[in-house]
């Protein structure tokens, strides 16, 4: 989690500068949740919304989209006063009660249970290098509102009363009004059969369909590993600049007719490893490397790398990826992380 946010502040660089071309990251916190009650078994799932400027006015209307019947909104504030999150409204109805305080009465718990990360992934060293090596140089300043909120929100708040949640990374406004989710991972591919493949959860492919749906597409980035393990922690993006001219940041756009062709794709089951506390399994799907699409390198100027990001989100760019690429910029050799 830590480290998914190092690479979120290197992603922040080249969005920030596409807001001069009237690309705007909405300031927005959205998480989808799902509770599978013992009695009755799944309920409504719904959308946790929390707008963070205080000054931002919802001319796309956003809300608008996210309330449905097949969704129920739940709109959240931050009390800076009382350091605590509130939950404004449930589908309209007004609320103004701690989340917590709120949601105990709401599944009637006596005491809050936190969801313990699994021995099999725990890392402290890797936590404290994630913190003090990444986190605090690229966020400075801003790093209580920017990244220790937001993962009080979404990890904290909001977990203990669900069964999975599913966090949209960013949600982005174009100057003609369209709205896409952008979508940023570090990873890297695997073969299956003599074919590359990039793995994507499964969850996360229905919280694209939910937002397609809703006439949101969504821009699919990957920071990808220039070794392909587990072990490599982004602590290299900062420890080794000698690497990143290997580091290939790829794209796909995804709209309704690639989650069509997507969803036809057999399921798989992934590692303890890859979800949010270690404790259960996942399911996801192999995406060809080939449905990608080039945007750069570390090296590449970030002038570049957001116009390229832009053709991509349009569905313009044509540089596709190939395993040869990839291997090209696999190193295999000891990397400290």
């Amino acid at each position: 989690m830590l480290e998914g946010l190092i690479v979120e502040g290197y992603f922040r660089q080249f969005v920030e500068i596409l807001h001069d071309i009237g690309i705007i990251t909405l300031p927005i916190a959205l998480v989808k949740s799902s509770y599978k009650d013992s009695v009755c078994g799944w309920k409504k799932p719904a959308w946790w919304l929390w707008i963070y400027d205080e000054n931002f006015q919802d001319k796309i209307s956003l809300k608008e989209r996210l309330y449905s019947k097949k969704h129920v909104l739940i709109e959240c504030t931050y009390d800076r006063k009382n350091f605590d999150f509130i939950l404004d409204s449930w589908n309209s109805q007004e609320v103004k009660e701690p989340v917590q305080q709120y949601m105990m009465k709401k599944r009637n718990i006596p005491r809050l249970q936190y969801h313990a990360p699994a021995e099999r992934v725990s890392n402290d060293k890797r936590y404290m290098q994630a913190f003090w090596g990444g986190l605090k140089g690229i966020y400075n300043e801003r790093l209580f509102n920017d990244v220790v909120l937001h993962r009080l929100f979404k990890n904290c708040v909001i977990s203990p009363f669900f069964t999975a949640l599913w966090d949209v990374d960013n949600i982005v406004s174009f100057s003609d009004g369209r709205l896409m989710q952008f979508e940023v991972k570090h990873k890297y591919p695997f073969y299956r059969n003599n074919r590359l493949y990039f793995g994507l959860n499964f969850g996360q492919l229905n919280v694209m369909k939910d937002l397609a749906n809703m006439g949101i597409n969504t821009l699919h980035m990957v920071m990808v590993k220039p070794k392909w393990n587990d072990e490599l922690s982004p602590g290299y993006l900062l420890q080794d600049p000698s690497l990143r001219n290997k580091v290939l940041l790829i794209a796909y756009r995804i709209d309704s007719k690639q989650l069509d062709e997507l969803g036809n794709r057999n399921c798989e089951t992934s590692d303890y490893k890859t979800s949010f506390d270690g404790n259960k399994k996942l399911k996801y799907i192999d995406v060809p490397v080939e449905k990608f699409h080039v945007i750069g390198t570390l090296d590449t100027s970030i002038a570049t790398l957001a116009q390229n990001i832009v053709l991509a989100a349009n569905g313009s760019l044509s540089n596709p990826v190939t395993a040869k690429m990839l291997e090209d910029s696999r190193v295999n050799e000891k990397i400290e992380a």
